[in-house]
């Protein structure tokens, strides 16, 4: 057997493996520091080339060849142990012969015994034997001429067995690769009757349907990096702002961009380091020209949209996310450990916390906020250090909040697999379950119509790392439609400002845009690489999207 396994291999797949699970910032972090692209680049290896999931998959075939050693007999039969094979627990067999059962936990118990003392040798497969001692010793004590003649024939019976199931395997794939043919034919026939049905549809029925057009697309290119962040100005639709892996942050004038590439508005470390990455960047809200950008390293900074500084700060740690409160009097800077500071938009301090690490926050008003820890979510105002109020009922880390534009409810996504709904920072009124961890939420905008009058909708969509979309009516906790059909993480979702529409961007490079009230697709855009994170501009005509190839692309969705 012939394995090569470098440290750069297991860093790829590790970096493949943070992306495809939702972290936002972990991965251009861990690449920065084991420079996982470089190695990559140099062996020759490709994005297309690390199949999803591929850690996972190496790691349980890893306890599928741990559970046959652990259980495989000299006389090649074995132990039939009901218990599973866990990754860090060390294994107790679970067998229903009475008999057998302090056999097996004996030899377990040397076995971990010798894991600790590094003493595990050849004789390991006579260890798991010691439930039949009188074997054991017959075996032990034979000579070298039976060991050798015993050796010979269990290979020949190997070699047998091999080229057996190799002849199964060769009829089998005969037989898939016929079958396969088969189903290829009927499937081209079929969508050939689908897509005549379908263009005399669209001809008769919708010949405005959006399109993919080029005329629909503008591709920005500048960065050297991932980019992993955009964001649109809040009061001007050309104005776009983007940051990358590569240290750098760009505002991009669109239209002079389309019109003769004009560059954009470069911003760089504010001490010129470009090993910084920036970790996420905000727009003021009610201050179009006041932008608030954060490194790695822990600086801040508050520009205007020419790029000209106006205040800055430094913490101990990398800053997980930085945000405007509703009103743009404030802004919260949270860092890795869980150090939180608020400062008014002058860059003055007003209210500093600590508590466990945070995984995300979200202003309730313009003097309070919600932040989530490891199982619960705690309230604070910026006048007081400790929380005011602490909301429990996760079993999980508490990885997404976000209150709807009513500041009425507080939904949190958590990886215990559940969705909390929290009315007023009180008590929770609905919790949706989900098959996997959430690790993103955003509430629709749009308004539906009774008989008397108009009221917020509280439509949510949840995304979780089985690769699914729900839409939940969040009012009474009814699911209301649910997309699979991604082939990787959904890495960002978003309404469009009316609520019309919701945007999916997902890891396999696919952009998907849905009738929020069909649930039929009404956009679909491949990229030439995976797509990081998503924004709608406030007219809901643009949406722009980043990618992990550095650039960013702006369609017109109108």
């Amino acid at each position: 057997m012939n394995v090569q396994v470098t440290s750069d291999d297991i860093n790829i797949l590790i970096y493949r493996y943070l992306h495809e699970s939702g972290f936002k910032f972990s991965p251009a972090v861990f690449n920065m520091e084991a420079k996982v692209e470089e190695a990559a680049r140099k062996k020759g290896i490709a994005e297309k080339d690390v199949e999803t999931g591929l850690l996972v998959k190496i790691i349980y075939k890893g306890l599928f060849y741990m559970d046959m050693e652990l259980h495989a007999q000299p006389d090649e039969s074995t132990i039939k142990c009901s218990a599973p094979i866990h990754l860090i627990h060390k294994h107790r067999c679970i067998t229903n012969a009475s008999s057998l059962t302090a056999a097996v936990q004996n030899t377990t118990n040397d076995i971990n015994d010798g894991n600790e003392t590094n003493q595990i040798n050849e004789n390991n497969d006579n260890n798991l034997n010691q439930n039949n001692n009188e074997k054991k010793r017959k075996y032990e004590s034979s000579t070298e001429e039976e060991e050798i003649k015993h050796i010979d024939e269990e290979q020949r019976n190997n070699k047998e067995r091999e080229q057996k199931k190799e002849k199964d395997r060769t009829r089998g794939k005969d037989r898939k690769k016929d079958e396969r043919a088969l189903r290829d034919r009927k499937r081209i026939k079929d969508k050939d009757r689908e897509a005549e049905v379908e263009l005399t549809r669209s001809n008769v029925n919708n010949p405005s349907s959006p399109s993919t057009s080029s005329n629909n697309i503008i591709e920005l290119k500048g960065h050297s990096k991932d980019a992993f962040l955009c964001a649109w100005n809040p009061k001007d639709t050309n104005v776009l702002a983007t940051c990358s892996l590569d240290g750098t942050s760009r505002i991009w004038n669109i239209t002079n961009w389309q019109k003769d590439r004009a560059q954009p508005t470069l911003i760089k470390h504010l001490f010129n380091n470009p090993s910084e990455c920036v970790c996420c960047l905000d727009w003021n809200p009610t201050e179009a020209n006041t932008i608030a950008i954060a490194y790695s390293d822990g600086l801040s900074c508050i520009y205007n949209s020419k790029g000209a500084l106006r205040s800055s700060s430094r913490q101990a740690n990398s800053v997980l996310t930085i945000k405007w409160s509703p009103k743009g009097e404030h802004l919260l800077t949270v860092t890795q450990d869980g150090f939180s500071i608020c400062t008014d938009k002058r860059g003055n301090t007003v209210g500093q916390y600590k508590h466990e690490i945070v995984y995300d926050v979200a202003w309730a008003s313009d003097d309070s906020f919600a932040a989530s820890t490891k199982n619960n979510i705690l309230i604070y105002t910026i006048n007081q250090e400790n929380p005011i109020k602490t909301l429990t009922g996760h079993e999980g880390p508490v990885k997404c909040l976000a209150y709807d534009s009513s500041k009425t409810y507080l939904a949190s996504g958590s990886s215990d697999c559940s969705v909390k709904i929290w009315k007023e920072n009180k008590k929770v009124m609905h919790t949706l379950n989900h098959e996997s961890a959430v690790h993103a939420l955003t509430w629709s905008q749009a308004m539906k119509t009774t008989s008397k009058k108009k009221e917020t909708g509280y439509i949510l969509a949840t995304a979780t790392t089985d690769y699914r979309v729900t839409i939940w009516d969040a009012e009474n906790g009814r699911k209301l439609k649910e997309f699979n059909d991604n082939q990787a993480i959904v890495t960002s979702l978003e309404f469009s400002p009316n609520g019309a529409l919701l945007a999916l961007g997902s890891y396999d490079q696919n952009l998907l845009i849905i009738d929020s009230k069909s649930y039929e697709p009404k956009i679909s855009y491949r990229s030439e690489s995976p797509i990081y994170h998503l924004h709608w501009d406030t007219l809901g005509t643009k949406i722009a999207f980043t990618l992990a190839n550095g650039n960013v692309i702006v369609m017109d969705t109108k």
